[in-house]
């Protein structure tokens, strides 16, 4: 019959030889999956100069109206205050569906978009943590005859979560994460290798000793 204690260690041992890489596996599956999303449905409005995006991104558009036709969010400048400062409009039929403040100052500080459909109806996705003075992240859906905020499904709500990997609160942990994982996994486990190397030779010494006591007559 095993005995308890040994069966504990041998389980901690293993946690402790296996755990970190299943951290870092998780880590890096959900890092690619939140990429994914940002290529899925990240998009840029609809500009004339071409000096946004390299590559450009997809255009927004979608049926925003629920008309069935399709309709493209346009970025319109504000001409006396310049290139970092726009609005964001969204017009079909006449109608200013929706107007936001929008700002670019490069591809990782930026507002950014992303278009999912949700129920037949396109939906606005923004994360504006530079033109807004208050960080935005927000879902705008069509209510009666414009676009209000409404509450995000479980995708739109990671596709937030990716976006904000770019210039976001998260995008420095993700940083960090790529930057050290190999040497903080490689000091480990080099560490935990001293260890079972100078455990094995204080065990040798004494497995010598037991043994000689019982060959001795």
């Amino acid at each position: 019959m095993i005995n308890k204690s040994r069966l504990a260690i041998v389980i901690i041992a293993g946690f402790l030889a296996i755990g970190p890489i299943l951290a870092d596996h998780r880590l890096t599956a959900k890092y690619d999956y939140y990429k994914d999303l940002q290529e899925t449905y990240e998009c840029q409005p609809a500009y004339p100069r071409s000096d946004l995006y390299q590559p450009p991104l997809k255009e927004c558009a979608g049926d925003f109206a629920d008309s069935g036709k399709t309709t493209v969010v346009v970025l319109n400048e504000e001409p006396e205050r310049g290139l970092h400062f726009k609005k964001i409009n969204i017009l079909y039929s006449g109608k200013n569906l929706l107007k936001l403040a929008y700002s670019f100052h490069g591809p990782e500080e930026a507002v950014h978009l992303a278009v999912h459909n949700e129920s037949g109806l396109t939906r606005l996705i923004v994360r504006d943590e530079v033109a807004a003075l208050v960080p935005i992240t927000e879902v705008f859906a069509l209510d009666g005859n414009k676009m209000t905020k409404t509450s995000p499904s479980q995708i739109e709500s990671d596709i937030l979560y990716a976006l904000g990997m770019k210039n976001g609160k998260t995008a420095l942990f993700w940083d960090s994460f790529f930057t050290f994982r190999k040497p903080v996994l490689f000091a480990y486990y080099s560490f935990m290798f001293a260890i079972a190397y100078l455990l094995l030779r204080r065990r040798k010494p004494f497995v010598a000793g037991f043994k000689t006591k019982l060959t001795t007559p």
